[in-house]
């Protein structure tokens, strides 16, 4: 279960000012492996734990067509991905899963791809309704319900952590920058403090 984080030796308070206050987190049962399921990316077809694998990873759940907060939250991790550097693909993996299950393809996230300039270790994928669903309960989330509008009701969180340390944190995508961001998802990544072994919930 959660354990109640206290700041880590020569963690910045502000920076764990940001992280998800603990009574958020309290109301879901606690996990250490992000589900694994088939990716169909930008690049091709692969697994959640194979894009994993040891490494950090940055998760954005998104829709290709979002007019709302996706737009500024890919701005965000672009600009992560620049200060990320080597690290992108080596230590950190940025994986942006689309929520859109019924009209996004595998050309729209080319496309995507293409439009932003996705860097190597970064990958858009598509998933099915069923995979997404189970996503989302694991995380605690609503199912994926497309508005009459055309729009899909999603979080404004994004997630980090890893597989390899049962480590998960998320932060909302308006509190975080890109050098908040880069530095909490390697510091999550390598750290073994136990403060930092909480997970994360709705």
């Amino acid at each position: 279960m959660f354990v109640r984080k206290q700041t880590p030796p020569g963690l910045n308070p502000e920076i764990q000012r940001l992280i998800l206050p603990s009574r958020e987190v309290e109301r879901s049962e606690a996990f250490t492996q992000l589900l694994d399921i088939p990716l169909v990316t930008h690049k091709g077809r692969t697994t959640t734990s194979k894009v994993i694998g040891k490494r950090g990873v940055i998760l954005q759940l998104f829709y290709t067509r979002c007019d709302g907060t996706c737009p500024g939250t890919t701005e965000l991790l672009t600009n992560t991905a620049k200060v990320l550097g080597e690290k992108l693909g080596r230590d950190i993996t940025i994986l942006s899963i689309s929520l859109d299950t019924t009209r996004d393809s595998v050309a729209d996230m080319r496309q995507y791809a293409r439009k932003h300039n996705i860097p190597d270790g970064w990958y858009v994928a598509a998933v099915s309704p069923s995979d997404a669903n189970a996503l989302l309960k694991q995380l605690r989330l609503p199912e994926v319900k497309l508005g009459g509008d055309g729009r899909i009701k999603h979080t404004e969180m994004v997630y980090y952590g890893t597989n390899a340390g049962g480590r998960w944190r998320m932060i909302a995508s308006k509190a975080a920058t890109p050098k908040l961001l880069a530095k909490m998802a390697i510091f999550t990544q390598n750290t073994t403090t136990p403060a930092l072994t909480s997970n994360f919930g709705e």
